[in-house]
This record gives C-alpha cells, structure tokens and sequence, in this order.
C-alpha cells in the first residue's frame, strides 16, 4: 500500500523593524525556500495578515518534511 500524501503547515510571526524590513523579509522567506526545496520537498510561504506568515508542504514523508520545515523556520 502506497503512503498517502501528508499537508504540513506551520503559521509564524515576522517583524523587521529595520529601514530594509519589507526587503528583509522577502530575502530570508526565499532563502529558505531556495536551500529546503527540491522536486520531493517544495515549501510555499504565505502571508496570511503582517505579521503572521504560513509556510506548508505536501510530502509522502512526514519526519523528513517536518525536518524541512524546522530547516526553513531556522533560516527564517
């Protein structure tokens, strides 16, 4: 039998008080997705209402998504 598909999802709060906040942001949100992606693991940043972000992924995988997606939160 076939593993099932799994949605992980995480909701965080980022603020940058600094002149570059929103540049700031932008960066390390694709930072994060750039070195955690790949074709099995592909993370989607959303931002839901400043200053609360989601991030979530569909994986057969549940403990190396997880993994992942605390990779992607660190770098953040």
């Amino acid at each position: 039998m076939a593993a099932a598909p799994v949605k992980l999802r995480a909701k965080f709060n980022l603020k940058c008080y600094t002149f570059e906040g929103i540049d700031a942001i932008r960066d390390s949100l694709l930072e994060a997705k750039l070195k955690t992606s790949d074709d099995k693991f592909e993370l989607l940043f959303q931002l839901i209402a400043p200053p609360e972000y989601m991030v979530e992924m569909v994986t057969l995988d549940k403990k190396s998504g997880t993994e992942r997606l605390e990779k992607a939160m660190a770098i953040v």
